[in-house]
């Protein structure tokens, strides 16, 4: 569910894509890592053309609320299988920013993120890997990016990361899918890589009924909980999507469309599979 510039391991990932108000989407990413090289990072890519750091939301005090999410959905493997654009048009200067154990870029083009890179402690600062940044750029025109820099041999847990954004499209909720941890580019399409992700979508203009997952919060939320939703959507793909991003209707999400029928309306993921 993320793609490293180096070798590296991730597990336990848990994604999260909702929506505060109809121009204001939040992504959401955790997971533990082990990088396999020293300096390392987690690229994540988001669909807006503008990230600043007023756009990454303070997570480090509350660990737990994207695992809080993530209890809430069920396996894929698990079920009986049956049957406008909007945002602001340029691209801003990339940042770098001090992000509880991250150190994190922020760029609106992958051909910016080499020059950011220099701005990064030298403890953090992974090799450019200019071939996997050439392919997002041609891939991911109009998208801005997440670059999270760590560095640690043993696999530890990490703080989620938050982001608030204007999409660039209002009417669908996004979660970055794309798996590659060897530093090559993803292959989109490919059902060869394993996959084991909790994905989780809300939207807090949804009206509250029995087909939403409630969830419980154990952390004290703070400033977070006009963001939240209290209750979500969402299904556990351990191996049945392809290597793809997910992205679902904000339309389906505030009916609590949920579990297999949720996944099952995202071609990119459910098309070639035998129900």
């Amino acid at each position: 569910m993320c793609v490293s510039m180096a070798p590296a391991e991730f597990n336990g990932a848990i994604a999260f894509g909702g929506e505060v108000t109809s121009d204001l989407h939040l992504l959401g990413y955790q997971n533990s890592s082990r990088s396999f090289v020293g300096a390392n990072c987690m690229l994540l890519h988001v669909p807006t053309r503008v990230l600043t750091e007023q756009s990454l939301v303070p997570t480090w005090g509350t660990p737990n609320f994207m695992k809080d999410m993530g209890k809430t959905v069920g396996s894929l493997t698990s079920l009986s299988r049956g049957g406008g654009t909007m945002g602001m048009q340029f691209r801003s200067t990339p940042i770098v920013v001090q992000y509880g154990n991250y150190e994190i870029v922020l760029a609106s083009s992958a051909s910016d993120i080499p020059d950011a890179l220099e701005r990064v402690s030298a403890a953090k600062r992974p090799m450019i890997n200019r071939d996997l940044l050439s392919w997002y750029d041609r891939n991911f025109d109009g998208y801005s990016f997440i670059l999270a820099c760590f560095n640690n041999a043993d696999e530890k847990p990490n703080h989620p990361i938050l982001v608030r954004y204007q999409p660039t499209d209002s009417t669908h909720l996004f979660v970055p899918g794309l798996e590659s941890h060897d530093g090559r580019p993803p292959i989109i399409g490919s059902r060869e890589h394993p996959r084991d992700f909790k994905v989780v979508f809300g939207s807090r203009l949804a009206t509250p009924n029995a087909s939403l997952n409630s969830v419980r919060y154990t952390d004290e939320l703070g400033a977070l909980a006009t963001l939240l939703p209290q209750q979500v959507v969402g299904f556990r793909d351990e191996g049945e999507g392809a290597n793809a991003d997910y992205k679902v209707s904000v339309d389906h999400v505030r009916q609590g469309m949920n579990h297999f029928n949720l996944f099952a309306t995202m071609s990119a993921h459910a098309d070639g599979l035998i129900w």
